[in-house]
């Protein structure tokens, strides 16, 4: 017992260890096989959306694209808008990004802004293809918040709830183990003590009685 119990004291101290590793890990927000452009954006009062993207054609070059229109998301019935047009709360600017401004202060119904927007562009395959092809650059406005790594901050912050869930769950499992052996060490230690005793005392009582009963007849035989 007492080396089971050392095995699992050993075991929740390394899960303690790992999990205070993790906390106090320095970690970097920025990996190059990523894109650093994130793809969600926080659901605010003013957005604005960019159909420019420097990492992808035609987005990177958008003076090939021969037709450019957004998409609006689903609570929208998928509503077209092209450059210069506007709905609403939406409107695209005739710049050279294209930009898709949102402004929910305008809004019949301000909820309506999140979903999955889409910017498209008809452009060549190539430079000196005449195939044309549509192009799709995709947001999503105020989507997936109870995600933690939508949350805003380096790692840390954005996961400090889990962290936190994660050291109140150890220490609790900590407790609940030493009660349990403090619980089975006495338990252990004092339970065959108390059982020889027993033992002992009925033992004695046996020889007591039967001493009684050999002077009884003793004594009738006297008599």
């Amino acid at each position: 017992m007492h080396i089971f119990c050392r095995k699992m004291g050993n075991q929740l101290l390394f899960l303690l260890l790992a999990t205070a590793a993790l906390v106090t890990a320095s970690v970097y927000d920025d990996f190059p096989q990523w894109d650093p452009i994130h793809w969600l954006v926080p659901s605010t009062e003013t957005i604005e959306l960019s159909c420019y993207h420097p990492s992808y054609y035609p987005f990177n070059d958008l003076s090939k694209g021969h037709n450019i229109q957004w998409i609006l998301p689903k609570p929208t019935s998928y509503r077209h808008l092209k450059p210069g047009e506007s709905n609403e709360g939406w409107k695209v600017l005739n710049d050279t990004k294209y930009t898709l401004k949102i402004d929910k202060s305008i809004m019949n119904v301000p909820d309506a802004v999140n979903g999955m927007y889409v910017c498209a562009v008809l452009a060549p395959i190539s430079d000196k293809s005449e195939i044309y092809s549509w192009y799709y650059l995709r947001w999503g406005v105020g989507l997936y918040t109870n995600v933690p790594a939508m949350n805003e901050g380096t790692i840390a912050q954005k996961y400090y709830m889990s962290f936190t869930y994660s050291w109140v769950s150890t220490l609790v499992a900590i407790v609940i183990f030493v009660l349990f052996a403090i619980t089975v060490h006495f338990r252990y230690k004092g339970g065959p003590v108390l059982e020889v005793d027993e033992e002992a005392g009925s033992e004695l009582s046996f020889t007591s009685k039967k001493s009684d009963k050999k002077g009884i007849d003793f004594d009738s035989g006297m008599l």
